[in-house]
């Protein structure tokens, strides 16, 4: 009787295994996509069609999903002039591409220029496959972060009690 319990219990952690294997997968997948989020900055040549010089760039890249966690992608918000707050204005230019992350790599493209992320880069290159330029993830932080509190206000919560 025992020997059939544990044949029991073996095939039935099996079956649970084989059942989150594809579940495992895409959270790696997701877990790439989580990696590659968040602001790149650099310049690239030839990407703002006012100016055929270098321009400075600024990239925001957000991970996407279909509701059912399928499909995972990046969806990359290019602002020319730089990012939001740090360049870039309402009213500048700006593209949206989409594109499958698969391997680390993220191949986004329209028209004359694409674009290309791998271990934490995104390289721009012409048809040709000639570099244009190259944005790297940047973390920005407040000025303020750590800073003591101005004279005269009031601190409502200091983190030393709840």
């Amino acid at each position: 009787m025992r020997r059939t319990s544990s044949t029991s219990f073996l095939l039935s952690v099996l079956v649970l295994c084989a059942a989150l294997a594809p579940r495992l997968a895409a959270q790696d997948g997701h877990a790439a996509l989580l990696q590659a989020q968040g602001e790149y900055a650099g310049h690239v040549t030839g990407v703002d069609p006012r100016d055929a010089g270098r321009t400075a760039v600024g990239a925001q890249l957000v991970g996407l999903c279909d509701p059912d966690g399928g499909q995972p992608r990046l969806q990359m918000v290019l602002h020319l002039g730089g990012l939001p707050g740090a360049g870039w204005r309402r009213g500048d230019p700006r593209r949206v591409f989409e594109a499958p992350l698969v391997d680390g790599v993220a191949r986004f493209g329209k028209g004359d220029l694409t674009a290309t992320l791998s271990d934490g880069v995104i390289v721009f290159a012409d048809p040709d496959g000639k570099s244009e330029g190259r944005l790297e993830k940047v973390v920005r932080e407040s000025p303020t972060l750590g800073a003591p509190p101005p004279p005269g206000a009031v601190v409502l919560f200091d983190g030393t009690s709840a």
